[in-house]
């Protein structure tokens, strides 16, 4: 047996009194309002119903496409380095691995089933969106991401901050899909079905999160488990796509070298901050880990804006463009951690 059972009334790795046949149920329910609501979306597909959410005005379609950033990976990246710095540490680590594995599976079924995204999904006769539709990734990203981040935050300590992120995350979870539908990219069908798998994975890797202790493994092992899957996984799937769909290889290369570069990115974490992860920086003096905080965004912002910049020049670029996406979850915290540490003076009790 790989897992030790779940104790019925305290998962003790959270530290949280949590009633597992009742958190079970409730994914249950969740899960089969997902399913209704998928098959809703391919009856509006299929009788093109779908026309009636697309904006119809400039501004509404702006407004939304600014919205719809807010499920970019820099952003959900940024954001993994804010809560890792301000609010808490395993949370904001476990939150972006999350999003980083549930992308692997939406880019793995994107390409496998080769859905055409939505006849609206140009602007000013270029694409809006690269390659497929079915699933919506950013999607199932926004709800890994922030659905871990809200299902832990019940066990922060400050109010505040608890209420902060039950308003961001909940209202990310909902109208980031929603524009994604309005700008044309992706019709209802694409984002209910990234719904149903994102609640379904996160479900699982909630289970496997609470009990990652039965393992037995050190982090810095899982790390570099995590480093050689995504590497495994990028040359498997490059070979098989390749010879299935051979008319779209650069955007398949494109596409696995972003998720494989995230995997691997989010591993190194593992790896890396496997002593500094028990530090608890909020003894650490405010302007310390601001400071920290600051430093590590400016490493991201800028390494990640130059290295994108040096690749639109690069031949081949879709074999190269893995690079930003394994260095930026590094550089979200390690600058910082490491600034924070040098100068940052505890307070005293």
């Amino acid at each position: 047996m790989i897992f030790l059972p779940l104790d019925n009334t305290e998962w003790k790795n959270w530290g949280s009194r949590l009633d597992r046949k009742k958190f079970i149920h409730f994914l249950m329910i969740i899960l089969i309002i997902s399913l209704i609501f998928f098959f809703i979306g391919i009856f509006f597909n299929d009788w093109d119903l779908d026309k009636y959410f697309y904006a119809n005005n400039q501004i509404l379609f702006w407004f939304f496409r600014v919205i719809s950033y807010l499920g970019s990976t820099i952003v959900i990246i940024l954001s993994f380095s804010l809560l890792f710095f301000l609010v808490d540490k395993k949370i904001a680590r476990s939150a972006l691995y999350s999003y980083s594995c549930v992308l692997i599976i939406t880019t793995f079924l994107k390409i496998l089933i080769h859905d055409l995204r939505p006849p609206q999904n140009i602007f000013f006769g270029s694409p809006i969106a690269q390659g497929w539709g079915f699933p919506s990734s950013i999607t199932a990203g926004t709800i890994c991401f922030w659905g871990y981040i809200l299902f832990r935050a019940k066990d922060l300590q400050n109010r505040k901050t608890k209420k902060i992120l039950y308003w961001i995350g909940s209202t990310l979870m909902g109208i980031i899909p929603l524009s994604r539908i309005v700008i044309g990219t992706n019709d209802l069908e694409d984002i209910l079905g990234g719904y149903l798998i994102s609640f379904a994975f996160l479900s699982i890797f909630l289970i496997i999160d609470a009990k990652f202790i039965t393992f037995h493994l050190k982090y810095k092992i899982c790390g570099m488990l995590g480093i050689l899957s995504g590497l495994f996984y990028w040359g498997i799937l490059v070979a098989i796509f390749m010879r299935i769909y051979p008319e779209n290889q650069v955007q398949i290369i494109y596409d696995l070298s972003v998720t494989a570069g995230l995997i691997i990115g989010s591993s190194f974490n593992f790896y890396l901050t496997e002593e500094t992860i028990n530090v608890d920086y909020s003894q650490f003096a405010w302007k310390s880990r601001i400071v920290g905080l600051t430093t590590s965004i400016f490493s991201i912002i800028t390494i990640f804006s130059g290295l994108w910049a040096l690749l639109q020049i690069i031949p081949f670029i879709q074999f190269f463009i893995a690079i930003p996406y394994i260095l930026s979850p590094i550089l979200s915290i390690q600058p910082g951690i490491w600034l924070a540490s040098k100068i940052g003076n505890r307070i005293s009790n």
